[in-house]
């Protein structure tokens, strides 16, 4: 398009706005109007020259988005309790996902069931009576005392209201959002990430896929935390550059 790169262009700049990424596209198209300028920096994502990460923010390079493996399993732990909760939101999703971006492998693992807080209570008695290690949004006491010594350990706990959340087939589970951000806001339950782990969460996180980080404070916002969320992401992109 010019003699710039848009990686020499944009040098050290993180995320690119909008008005930014058409500016760089002014420089050999002065004339154009916003409207044609914004379409060029469309064709840059189409081309995967730069990647969408929330609305009027892109990156360099093309997108990448998470999709989880869920396994065999949980696909039919999902169907269960579909088929005794037919009408009920479930997230499901396992801390085994989070293998792919710390330090240190996770050796003891936990299902994490998320439903409507006021169905809580009848989810945690049926995996219970179903011969599962159920506990129900435990303190970290609680968890460190009756986790499962062998297998894994199902927490039913609430499902915050507009959650980010991915269908796969036919299961909703957890996007890469909410599990970076349910890490960072729950301690008791991620205790074992935390500090340099959770550092290494993060930034393997943002290296590896595209983060909507509109989606992302969003969520953070819900569960109380959107100003701590965005200082820590701000500490995490500066220990970058």
């Amino acid at each position: 398009m010019n003699d710039i790169s848009l990686e020499d262009y944009f040098e050290g700049q993180r995320v690119i706005p909008t008005v930014a990424a058409s500016e760089f596209i002014r420089l050999t198209h002065p004339d154009i109007s916003d409207s044609t300028a914004r379409g060029y920096v469309a064709a840059l994502v189409d081309q995967g020259k730069l990647k969408r990460v929330g609305k009027g923010k892109y990156v360099l390079g093309a997108s990448k988005d998470y999709s989880p493996n869920l396994s065999v399993e949980y696909m039919d732990f999902n169907r269960l309790l579909k088929k005794n909760f037919p009408f009920l939101d479930i997230c499901i999703w396992h801390t085994s996902q989070l293998n792919e971006f710390i330090q240190h492998q996770l050796v003891k693992h936990l299902l994490l069931i998320e439903v409507e807080q006021e169905t809580v209570d009848s989810v945690f008695e049926f995996v219970k009576d179903a011969g599962y290690s159920a506990l129900s949004d435990p303190s970290l006491d609680i968890l460190e005392k009756y986790m499962a010594s062998e297998g894994d350990t199902y927490i039913i706990k609430p499902l915050v209201s507009e959650s980010p959340l991915l269908k796969v087939d036919a299961a909703l589970t957890a996007s890469l959002e909410k599990m970076l951000v349910d890490v960072f806001c729950d301690k008791s339950i991620f205790n074992s990430i935390q500090g340099a782990e959770m550092i290494a969460l993060f930034e393997n996180a943002l290296d590896k896929y595209t983060i909507n980080m509109d989606r992302l404070f969003r969520y953070a916002g819900r569960r109380g935390k959107k100003s701590e969320m965005e200082q820590y992401i701000e500490k995490i992109e500066s220990n970058k550059r």
